[in-house]
């Protein structure tokens, strides 16, 4: 019973973060605004839905190790998981001037978070404001660049047509299903680990995590195989911000969340640093790092090293 809520959980997700990001999409069309800006924020925002709801009820209900296993798990998950494997499968042709300023900014905020999870073993409400208050003044960024830059290229074509109820409808529904999905996943997610003996920190960096990472997966593959990098690049680079700003922000402003499981802090938050660091780093080889598919199946690899060391170790 407990596999099937995991299940049914993970698929009213995918279908809400669909849903989510076609009703948002549609509407920022509207707006006429570029591919990059749209894959930061509005795409970005929509498939960190199900992590949002995900965490923000799993630190209500009285786990907070999921709540913030989810976020650190998911961030691990866009870089060595969905974005290695859109590289392999399709690289990706992208200009490292249009992302250096944002894969920097993923590495701060991932800084600030290992900050803050040091200094108070968890995040208290005022760390979830200072958090979000960053992701306001991240949006603010991003949209007074892009009135300096001018209106810069479409996002595409096939949207602009769609009237606004059918938008709104997609939202709705998308909400409805991430909240019933959220529940199930979470309900799935305590009877599983206590049923076969692993801790909710594995549990929540494995199977929560990369469920709750499917709306990326999904939205970076289509992207990725219409040769629109800039939308896939851009969808996880905005997604790990959010994570951190937004889902973690918020949640913390709501219910503070404080570490119980210390493996948290001691081994995954680390992984996740080390994951960004690398792709800050490997970023600086601009347009070679984007399109080599040799270094991106060997970070998929690291990732599954990593996954069988939470089970082995657990």
């Amino acid at each position: 019973m407990n596999l099937a809520f995991l299940v049914g959980g993970i698929l009213l997700l995918i279908f809400g973060g669909d849903r989510l990001v076609n009703g948002a999409v549609a509407l920022a069309l509207r707006l006429n605004i570029s591919r990059w800006i749209v894959g930061l924020t509005v795409v970005s925002f929509a498939t960190s839905a199900p992590e949002l709801v995900v965490s923000l009820f799993a630190a209500i209900d009285g786990h907070p190790d999921i709540s913030l296993g989810n976020v650190i798990g998911s961030n691990i998950a866009n870089i060595a998981l969905v974005l290695a494997m859109v590289i392999t499968l399709f690289g990706i042709h992208l200009e490292w001037k249009k992302v250096k300023i944002d894969v920097f900014a993923v590495l701060l905020t991932s800084i600030a978070l290992t900050l803050v999870l040091f200094l108070d073993n968890g995040i208290s409400r005022t760390a979830g404001v200072l958090l979000f208050t960053g992701l306001i003044a991240y949006i603010f960024y991003l949209i007074r660049g892009e009135r300096k830059e001018g209106k810069a290229e479409s996002v595409g074509e096939g949207h602009e047509q769609d009237p606004l109820w059918k938008s709104l409808l997609a939202l709705g529904l998308g909400g409805i299903a991430l909240y019933f999905g959220s529940e199930g996943l979470i309900q799935g997610a305590v009877g599983l680990s206590r049923n076969l003996g692993i801790s909710e920190r594995v549990i929540s960096l494995t199977m929560v995590s990369v469920g709750t990472s499917i709306p990326e997966l999904v939205a970076s593959i289509i992207a990725a195989s219409k040769k629109e990098g800039s939308l896939s690049v851009g969808n996880l680079i905005g997604s790990n911000i959010f994570n951190v700003l937004s889902v973690l922000g918020l949640t913390a402003i709501i219910h503070p969340i404080q570490v119980q499981d210390q493996g948290i802090l001691g081994f995954d938050l680390w992984v996740m640093l080390g994951a960004v660091a690398g792709l800050f780093l490997l970023s600086l080889f601009g347009k070679s790092f984007w399109s080599n598919r040799l270094i991106a199946a060997l970070i998929l690899m690291g990732y599954a090293v990593y996954i069988v060391s939470l089970f082995t170790g657990s």
